[in-house]
């Protein structure tokens, strides 16, 4: 009941984080660089895509990295002994290879990463201005994949694989693609919808950080998605 008490008092609503993880030894930790507080990081929500990316681009065995997400803090009871704050990540946004905290809070930080349009695994996190979470049913998450060589265009749809073909200059970017025809329950068709209308309407894109826009004729947002690295 105590516990309850006290996380109720917490943050309920995630707001956006900078600072540096580390994660060793199945353990992680976060530090803020605004407060200079640290925090064990719980293994759940968007934590994966974190590790991922940790795993990816840290320069060394523990070395700490430079991380932006939403999340939350929770009292938590770990396996041994009483129960502290956790940090909860509920969505992963981006890594800063090559910045600190130190280097934030004095202004001289690098640029943030850019991920790389092709070869990346890119996972659907918004369409339509809506944020995606994954609906009852749904086996996979939304993906895409731009493969640098043949130009094929690869993932899933919601419901069925998603293959095709792309064509990429400068900011400009254009998709034919198409799927296979399994029928599946109604909200998942139409996510798969609502994916192959904002794929077939897309003219160009932009990369912020790890995220890829893609955009309509109109330089309207069509949808987002959030670079992954995988294991």
């Amino acid at each position: 009941m105590l516990v309850a008490a006290l996380a109720a008092c917490l943050h309920a609503q995630p707001v956006r984080w900078r600072g540096e993880f580390v994660y060793f030894a199945d353990s992680a930790a976060f530090t803020d660089c605004a407060s200079g507080k640290r925090w064990p990081v719980a293994m759940t929500g968007d934590y994966l895509a974190l590790e991922r990316a940790y795993l990816h681009w840290h320069s060394a065995p523990t070395a700490p990295l430079l991380v932006n997400f939403d999340g939350r803090l929770e009292i938590r009871e770990p396996m041994e002994g009483p129960a502290r704050e956790h940090m909860i990540v509920e969505r992963f946004a981006s890594v800063e290879p090559g910045n600190t905290c130190e280097m934030v809070s004095t202004g001289k930080q690098k640029q943030k990463a850019t991920a790389a349009l092709k070869d990346t695994y890119w996972k659907l996190a918004e369409i339509g201005g809506a944020p995606v979470a994954m609906l009852p049913g749904q086996q996979r998450e939304v993906r895409i994949t731009l493969a640098s060589e043949g130009s094929r265009l690869s993932g899933f749809s919601g419901c069925n694989q998603l293959i095709g073909s792309y064509e990429a200059k400068d900011q400009t970017l254009r998709f034919q693609a198409a799927g296979t025809m399994m029928a599946c329950e109604p909200p998942l068709m139409e996510l798969e919808r609502k994916v192959h209308v904002a794929l077939g309407a897309t003219s160009a894109y932009r990369i912020e950080g790890e995220r890829l826009i893609i955009l309509g004729a109109d330089g309207k947002t069509l949808a987002g998605f959030d670079a992954v690295y995988l294991r």
